[in-house]
C-alpha cells in the first residue's frame, strides 16, 4: 500500500444524496477470508432512504471504521446507489502494519518505509525481525531510533536504516631517527632567544646505539555492508630499511630498530642511516693543509683562504669560512658564516666554493 494513501473518513463524506425513484436496500458484509468489507445493494419491497449518513451510521455500527477505505471510494458507492446499480461492491479492506526496505544496489545502506495498520496488526518486534532478515541485513548495523519508531507504530518514509562501513586504509611504514643530532641541525636557542653559534652537537654515536626505528605499516581496519558482507581493508605500504646498510645493523632484539656497527657520525636517509668515521680538526689552514676524507669532517675553528675539505660525509665548521673550497657528500652547516674578503684583486679574485649534495 502507498504510503500516501489515506482511509476515507466516512464522516467527512458530503451527505444530502438519496435515492429516488428506486426500491433499494443496503448492508454490509465483512469477509474474514480476505479482509474485505463490501456493501451489497439490492431490491428492496420498501422505499428507504439511502445516503451518505445511512452509511455512516451502518458502517459505525459494524465497527468498521479503522479498516483502509480508499479516497472516493463512499462518493462511489453513493453514486452507484442513486444511478440504480446492484451488487457487491468492495468499500474497505483491513490491513496489518507493513515495512519495506530497500537495499542500495551497492549494498552499502538500506532504507524502511512504514504504515500503520487500518483494522489489522500492529507492527512487532518479531514481524519485523523477519522483514530485516528476508532483505539480508545485519541488524547490528540497524539505526536504533528508527527501529524504535517503526516499532512504535510511526509513519516512515524512505528513512535510512542501516548503513554499511567503509574499510579504513592501513598506514604506510615509517621511519623514525633515534639520534638527536640526525633530528637536531641548529644551534638550540635559550628562553629568551639568544642563539649560541657553537652549540652543535658533536654528531657522533657509540657502537651499538639505537639509531633509526621501523613502524610497521598497519593492516586497515575492514569495512562492512549492510548486509554483513566484510570488505577487506588496503594494508599500507611495507616499506623496509635500506638493503645497503653502512656500518649499522639491524637489532638482534628488535627488527625494527637500526643500530649503529661503529663509532661514528651518523648521515639518516629515508629509510636507513649510515655511520662515517668522524674526523676533527681544530683550525684548517695553509699549516694543515687541504683534507680530503672519506667520511665527515668537524673543524671546531675556521676554515682559511686558500684550503680545500673535501669529504664523503657532512662538514660542520663550528667557525668562520673565508676564501676555501669545501665540498661535502651530504650536509654542508657552517656555524658563523663566510667572511668576505676586501675588493682588491690586484693579485686574483678569491672565491668561496662551496658544495653540498645532501637534501
Amino acid at each position: 500500500m502507498d504510503d500516501n494513501q489515506q482511509a476515507t473518513d466516512i464522516n467527512d463524506t458530503p451527505d444530502g444524496r438519496e435515492s429516488e425513484g428506486y426500491c433499494l436496500s443496503i448492508e454490509f458484509v465483512f469477509d474474514e477470508s480476505t479482509d474485505i468489507l463490501s456493501a451489497i445493494v439490492c431490491d428492496s419491497e420498501t422505499s428507504q432512504v439511502i445516503d451518505i449518513a445511512h452509511i455512516n451510521s451502518l458502517i459505525s455500527d459494524g465497527d468498521w471504521t479503522s479498516l483502509y477505505f480508499r479516497d472516493g471510494a463512499l462518493d462511489d458507492l453513493v453514486t452507484k446507489i442513486e444511478t440504480g446499480e446492484h451488487g457487491s461492491f468492495e468499500v474497505a479492506q483491513r490491513l496489518d502494519a507493513t515495512v519495506s526496505i530497500d537495499v542500495a544496489e551497492d549494498l552499502m545502506s538500506a532504507t524502511i518505509s512504514s504504515t500503520k495498520p487500518y483494522g489489522g496488526a500492529e507492527m512487532n518486534q518479531g514481524v519485523f525481525e523477519t522483514c530485516i532478515a528476508s532483505a539480508g541485513i545485519d541488524s547490528d548495523l540497524c539505526d536504533e531510533s528508527t527501529v524504535r519508531e517503526v516499532l512504535e507504530g510511526k509513519v516512515v518514509v524512505d528513512r535510512v536504516l542501516a548503513a554499511g562501513v567503509e574499510p579504513e586504509q592501513g598506514a604506510d611504514a615509517y621511519f623514525e631517527p633515534l639520534v638527536e643530532g640526525i633530528v637536531r641541525r641548529a644551534p638550540r636557542s635559550d628562553e629568551i632567544g639568544n642563539v649560541d653559534q657553537y652549540d652543535l652537537t658533536d654528531f657522533v654515536v657509540e657502537a651499538g646505539a639505537e639509531l633509526m626505528r621501523r613502524h610497521p605499516q598497519t593492516l586497515g581496519v575492514s569495512g562492512s555492508t549492510v548486509t554483513g558482507v566484510s570488505i577487506p581493508a588496503t594494508p599500507g605500504a611495507d616499506v623496509p630499511f635500506f638493503s645497503d646498510l653502512v656500518a649499522a645493523v639491524i637489532s638482534d632484539t628488535d627488527p625494527n630498530v637500526l643500530i649503529a656497527e661503529i663509532k661514528g657520525h651518523p648521515i639518516a636517509t629515508s629509510n636507513s642511516v649510515r655511520v662515517d668515521p668522524m674526523l676533527k680538526v681544530k683550525d684548517v689552514d695553509l699549516r694543515s693543509g687541504n683534507i680530503e676524507f672519506d667520511g665527515s669532517v668537524e673543524i671546531a675553528g675556521d676554515v682559511r683562504s686558500g684550503v680545500t675539505i673535501d669529504a664523503t660525509g657532512d662538514v660542520f665548521v663550528k667557525g668562520v669560512v673565508e676564501a676555501a673550497t669545501i665540498i661535502a657528500g651530504n650536509d654542508l652547516l657552517i656555524a658563523s658564516g663566510i667572511f668576505k674578503q676586501g675588493d682588491d684583486k690586484s693579485d686574483g679574485e678569491a672565491t668561496t666554493r662551496l658544495t653540498a649534495g645532501g637534501q
